[in-house]
């Protein structure tokens, strides 16, 4: 059995195959281990699901479902860009704006690596600069929402009547 809030099914419905499976899945591993949560990507959608069990059930699960944090977004959205764990570094180290010395002291590499690196990044984002990037995935995630006046949320993103942020295929 299953029992939802009305705010958890409005965020379940929009991928309600993938979150219908997650959830299932989530509920055995809360069983088997306690306390789980995980992610649900799929048809642009985003959701975050928190699982432990269930006081006075025995083998149920409670599950809360939200939308990413910004701590959990920036890396799903660099990770939607299907980048290796050297560019997704970098990545975030560009869109921090740590320069590229910077970026080279943390991660133990040379400058020339870093920008070698970063060229592969704006290849794979179809883009041509740190700016660009920073244009880019401000357009494609948060654009919209700013400019329909959604209010921002304060667990990341924006407030329900907007939507999701979306995922590239």
């Amino acid at each position: 059995m299953l029992v939802t809030s009305p705010a958890a099914e409005e965020l379940l419905l929009k991928g309600e195959h993938h979150a219908r499976t997650a959830l299932a899945s989530l509920a055995a591993a809360t069983r088997r281990r306690g306390a789980t949560s995980t992610r649900v990507l799929g048809d642009g959608e985003v959701v975050v699901l928190h699982a432990e069990p269930a006081k006075g059930l025995a083998g149920a699960a409670a599950v809360v479902v939200e939308r990413p944090r910004p701590i959990e977004l920036a890396p799903l959205i660099v990770e939607s860009l299907g980048l290796t764990d050297r560019q997704r570094q970098v990545a975030e180290g560009l869109l921090a704006g740590a320069s590229r010395a910077v970026i080279a002291r943390r991660l133990g590499i040379t400058e020339h690596t870093v920008a070698e690196t970063a060229s592969a990044v704006f290849r794979r984002a179809g883009v041509a600069s740190r700016s660009e990037l920073c244009a880019l995935l401000f357009a494609d995630y948060y654009a919209e929402p700013f400019h329909a006046g959604a209010a921002p949320s304060p667990f990341g993103y924006f407030l329900p009547a907007v939507g999701h942020a979306r995922l590239r295929s």
